[in-house]
């Protein structure tokens, strides 16, 4: 976070930076590479994910949390979704 180092530490500043990247480097470039039409459903995925750092899940239970959030969504698309994060985080974490 180079940026950062520029300004003083204040939390509004570091949540808007941070959003800012999520929206321009993650976000929109997943959504432009893969031509993903259902923004929102990658959204909340993408969400999920975040919240449920270190902790193991399932297809099956991103699944189950989608259709609590009233956004089902099918199994095929699910592990597309899956594997398009894969790809950003090979891309910006390098292979693990």
């Amino acid at each position: 976070m180079p940026f950062l180092y520029q300004f003083p530490m204040e939390e509004a500043s570091v949540k808007q930076y941070l959003g800012d990247i999520y929206d321009s480097i993650i976000l929109k470039d997943i959504i432009t590479r893969y031509k993903i039409r259902d923004t929102e459903q990658l959204k909340r995925m993408l969400m999920y994910f975040i919240s449920n750092v270190g902790n193991t899940f399932s297809a099956a239970r991103i699944s189950k949390y989608m259709k609590h959030e009233y956004r089902g969504i099918s199994s095929e698309t699910l592990y597309n979704y899956i594997d398009y994060c894969k790809t950003i985080r090979d891309f910006l974490l390098g292979r693990i």
